[in-house]
């Protein structure tokens, strides 16, 4: 099977699509983001000692970009750019999502808005079942925070919503930022 691999600078974050009928047959997309990463921080890149098995055999049995450009160096605006496919400054986020008060001070909203339309929506109106593991961090920590569903996603463990991380420390109980069906 072959794979489709986007390593990028941003967030930890594993988006997996898959086709919910058989015809016509779609790619299986895994999308990885991962934080404070740099191109060279990988076993396939050539680093010396960083040794990341399952990311090169993702590469090497799929297609592997080498050259691109991330929208921001922190996770908030980065996310919005990849969800979004747009310049994070036209949703108004320049910065990572922080409390509502600092947000409200720096104009910042404190969720991205549910309306614009984002991979998940096209990915899903393109037949594929979408999911979303790991650092979410599209919102603040507003309570009633849009979740991923509201995003194009239909499955999803969070963590970094609002700061919010309990999902990993309750062994994955059930809670707002979690949606996985056994």
């Amino acid at each position: 099977m072959k794979y489709l691999v986007l390593p990028l600078i941003g967030c930890c974050c594993l988006s997996s699509c898959h086709s919910k009928e058989r015809k016509p047959v779609l790619p299986n997309i895994i999308f990885i983001l991962t934080d404070d990463q740099g191109y060279g921080d990988m076993g396939i890149a050539g680093h010396p000692y960083m040794k990341t098995p399952n990311i090169d055999r993702l590469a090497k049995e799929g297609t592997r970009f080498t050259q691109f450009y991330a929208n921001s160096t922190v996770s908030a605006p980065s996310r919005v750019a990849l969800m979004t496919g747009q310049f994070p400054a036209r949703q108004n986020v320049h910065h990572i999502y922080a409390d509502p008060v600092f947000d409200k001070t720096h104009g910042t909203p404190v969720f991205l808005d549910t309306e614009v339309q984002t991979v998940g929506d096209l990915m899903k109106k393109a037949g594929y079942t979408t999911a979303h593991f790991g650092k979410w961090h599209l919102c603040g920590n507003e309570s009633g925070s849009p979740t991923p569903e509201q995003y194009g996603f239909d499955t999803w463990l969070i963590s970094h919503s609002g700061g919010q991380s309990p999902i990993y420390r309750d062994r994955f109980a059930s809670t707002p930022y979690n949606n996985t069906r056994a």
